[in-house]
């Protein structure tokens, strides 16, 4: 699961950083519009399930709700991996994404054994 992640996140912030700034952008367009927040509405919850689903395939002990804290804390560190500096990155505990994720999974999975 962990290295799902890294990838996802690594790919996010390379090959596919103008779709996620874009994506970050529809967000802020969501806020004033509901058209936009419905479509958005939509692409969320598609989100949420792709998650799902890989922590399912992962051998996770999944729930909808911890599939959700992963997801939103993963989609989180993104933006703040796209728009900060070294330093606020570090002192999130970004500076390591290896050991950000790994405590990200035993936070939302406590009792579960790799």
């Amino acid at each position: 699961m962990l290295a799902l992640l890294r990838l996802m996140i690594e790919r996010a912030m390379t090959i596919n950083r103008s779709r996620i700034l874009a994506h970050l952008e529809l967000h802020a367009e969501a806020a004033r519009n509901p058209q936009v927040r419905q479509t958005l509405a939509r692409l969320s919850r598609a989100d949420l399930d792709l998650h799902l689903a890989a922590q399912q395939a992962a051998g996770l002990p999944v729930t909808r709700e911890n599939a959700a804290m992963v997801t939103l804390a993963a989609n989180s560190a993104l933006t703040y991996l796209l728009t900060q500096p070294p330093d606020v990155l570090a002192s999130y505990g970004l500076d390591d994404l290896d050991q950000f994720l790994s405590r990200l999974i035993a936070s939302a999975y406590p009792h579960h054994r790799s």
